[in-house]
């Protein structure tokens, strides 16, 4: 028994991961708004023929002019709306949902109205058929919602038959089969759409995740040479500051410590570049060495930066920062650019190792 009341659950109120639920809605709103532009324009023909062959504008080509308007209003309102919900992108599912619904039960209300009509007119409901297969089709609502809206439809318009002659001209068991068939068709198909959205985004998860591998130093996490030759081609020809970083000592701090211990000195040090510079492009170059690139402000941080860390227990590991300013407008005048930032990162650490700044001291220390 607890298995059967899991399994109905599942169907009639599957979960959902909200990624995939907003994949789910997106398509419902795109679905919606074709078949709502669709719907619009066909309506408008409808119109735009059927008014000039009206010789007199009595009650009943009145009720046709307002219906075929209502129709139209539908489509008109539900194509705005779900533009405007695909424009923004972020929204919450309960909108979606209400929006789901009201164009769900207000296309309904007409299916009904219109059958109603043709039936009274002795026609065979073509509009309300019509009208549930796009439903059906284009229109997926969480199963449980979707049972007490079909059900609704189809009571609605035996409900309304059977004020006009009890509604025998209905075959009741093929009917009944009707709206079964359908019912199960909603189901499914929402149980359905679950599994193509599920896939679809597991696959962007997963292009995103190469996308970001591809572009992205694995052990330090920061921008590689590959994301700098791609970043080349927004930053030429605008005003910035390229940085040269470089861990100094780091040569001893391997051979003393092992390379396990220098990788995470190199983790600890991107830490602190990103702390330094958080707005900027900061990259691994190369070995020991990174490189910031600051664009359209005048950061003028220079000079030797140290921190601690547990790892290297005998001493801060000291690191030294170069800089040049310029506006490159190719790639080889930024690469240019590099070099002369290399230079002074350089000049820098003869600083920072000359004996009277206490550089053999540190060399010691490793």
């Amino acid at each position: 028994m607890p298995k059967i009341i899991g399994k109905l659950r599942h169907l009639f109120f599957p979960k959902v991961n909200v990624d995939v639920q907003h994949d789910m809605d997106v398509e419902s709103i795109r679905n919606i708004q074709h078949v709502s532009s669709v719907a619009a324009i066909f309506e408008i023909i409808t119109l735009s023929l059927y008014i000039p062959t009206v010789q007199q504008f009595d009650r009943a080509s009145i009720i046709n002019i307002l219906s075929v308007l209502y129709c139209i209003f539908i489509g008109t309102a539900g194509c705005i709306v779900s533009i405007l919900f695909l424009k923004k992108k972020a929204f919450h599912h309960n909108l979606a949902s209400i929006f789901l619904f009201l164009f769900f039960a207000g296309l309904a209300a007409w299916a009904v109205w219109n059958g109603y009509r043709e039936y009274n007119r002795g026609g065979q409901m073509i509009t309300f058929f019509a009208v549930i297969l796009i439903l059906v089709c284009f229109v997926p609502i969480q199963p449980f919602f979707s049972v007490l809206l079909t059900a609704g439809i189809y009571y609605g318009l035996i409900a309304t038959l059977k004020t006009i002659d009890g509604a025998a001209g209905i075959h009741r068991m093929n009917y009944s089969v009707l709206a079964l068939v359908s019912l199960l068709t909603m189901i499914v198909r929402y149980h359905s759409q679950i599994r193509t959205s599920d896939r679809a985004v597991r696959l962007q998860k997963h292009n995103e995740q190469l996308e970001y591998n591809n572009r992205h130093d694995a052990l330090t996490g920061l921008r590689n040479r590959y994301a700098l030759n791609e970043d080349i081609k927004e930053i030429a020809g605008k005003q910035l500051t390229a940085f040269m970083v470089d861990v100094n000592y780091f040569k001893e701090i391997n051979d003393k410590y092992g390379h396990a211990i220098g990788d995470e000195v190199l983790q600890e040090t991107a830490r602190h570049i990103k702390a330094i510079f958080p707005e900027s492009m900061c990259y691994r170059y190369g070995g020991d060495e990174f490189l910031v690139l600051d664009v359209g402000s005048k950061n003028e941080k220079r000079g030797s930066y140290s921190f601690s860390t547990p790892v290297v227990p005998d001493g801060n590991v000291l690191f030294s920062i170069g800089y040049v300013d310029g506006t490159p407008n190719t790639s080889d005048e930024l690469f240019a650019l590099f070099c002369e930032a290399d230079v002074m990162l350089y000049e820098m650490k003869r600083f920072t190792h000359a004996p009277e700044n206490g550089g053999h001291d540190r060399r010691k220390n490793r």
